[in-house]
């Protein structure tokens, strides 16, 4: 009898590999502006604050220790360790040490401090994963003056963290706090505007010129009152005052922009609420950018006795 002999060999391995994962990320920051025109000492204090989370996810459990620092320059979001930081022009901007407190953690607060551009102590984060910093820092009121009149509208740097236990991951958030200066406005290059009753050809007379009209804002309102008749529709009079007939003529005055291309009619103190855009640049950038005419009608001049007729129109310029 022949014996069948089956033979069968089934063999597996079974491979599991655990890697400890964790992780640093920046969630979100909180910061008001700052108001260099109602600040009354040359050094300002100033708080932000900043959310994030340091968390261990994968191979172990529970939040992990960090440190924070301000840098002038990202440096991104990955794993490993952290690449450089530098202070840049924040040691300009920052006097001393920035301080700060956190939640989660019962660390002592002289781990909490750093100066721009070098890392805090580590901070052993206990109770959440997640944790929310505040940031006491002294500015320098000049060197923020110095970024507004750059035209810089803000104070803008890194917050860098890092988690710094067994698997080092970092983050990194852009901060920018508004800045807010004494608004101003300014109008230049204006010239006296002459009309010649002689140039009359048709139903107006009428001459024109070009300003620059600055605005920190980037907007204005403008106001007009005339010398003759103030409050009153404007007026050209031979003796300065018009008290007797034929001895005014009334105008009206227009005004047109770029960016406001159709003529905007003023003829007295009061007229017009319109919102005009202007440059930010105190010399428009060289170029004109608001055109000023003044207008009288054929019937206004018919009658009139010749002579020199004259006005002096003060142009109020509020920001908008």
């Amino acid at each position: 009898m022949m014996a069948l002999r089956l033979l069968f060999v089934a063999g597996f391995h079974i491979l599991f590999t655990l890697t400890a994962e964790a992780g640093f990320d920046f969630i979100g920051y909180e910061a008001n502006p700052i108001d260099l025109s109602t600040a009354s000492r040359n050094v300002i204090s100033y708080q932000f604050s900043a959310e994030f989370r340091s968390a261990c996810t994968t191979g172990c459990t529970g939040p992990q220790n960090y440190r924070l620092a301000f840098s002038d320059h990202s440096i991104g979001k990955g794993s490993g360790s952290a690449p450089p930081i530098s202070e840049g022009k924040l040691g300009q901007l920052i006097k001393g040490k920035v301080r700060f407190s956190t939640t989660g953690d019962g660390t002592s607060s002289q781990s909490k401090r750093f100066s721009p551009g070098n890392w805090s102590g580590e901070i052993r984060l206990r109770y959440s994963n997640s944790a929310t910093a505040t940031f006491s820092l002294r500015l320098q009121k000049k060197a923020l003056q110095a970024l507004l009149d750059s035209g810089q509208n803000a104070l803008q740097f890194y917050l860098a963290g890092e988690d710094v236990e067994s698997a080092h991951y970092y983050d990194t958030l852009a901060i920018n706090i508004p800045l807010r200066g004494q608004e101003s406005v300014q109008i230049t290059r204006l010239k006296d505007i002459t009309l010649n009753g002689a140039n009359l050809s048709g139903t107006y007379l009428d001459a024109s010129i070009t300003a620059c009209v600055y605005s920190s804002t980037g907007n204005i309102r403008l106001d007009m009152d005339g010398a003759n008749v103030p409050g009153q529709p404007f007026q050209l009079s031979r003796t300065s005052r018009c008290d007797s007939p034929g001895h005014c003529v009334p105008y009206i005055v227009r005004i047109k922009t770029p960016h406001h291309p159709s003529w905007v009619e003023y003829r007295q103190k009061g007229d017009q609420q319109t919102r005009w855009e202007a440059s930010q640049d105190e010399h428009c950038h060289q170029v004109d950018n608001i055109t000023f005419q003044v207008r009288i009608t054929g019937q206004s001049l018919q009658g009139i006795a010749a002579g020199r007729y004259q006005d002096t129109l003060t142009i109020t310029v509020t920001p908008s």
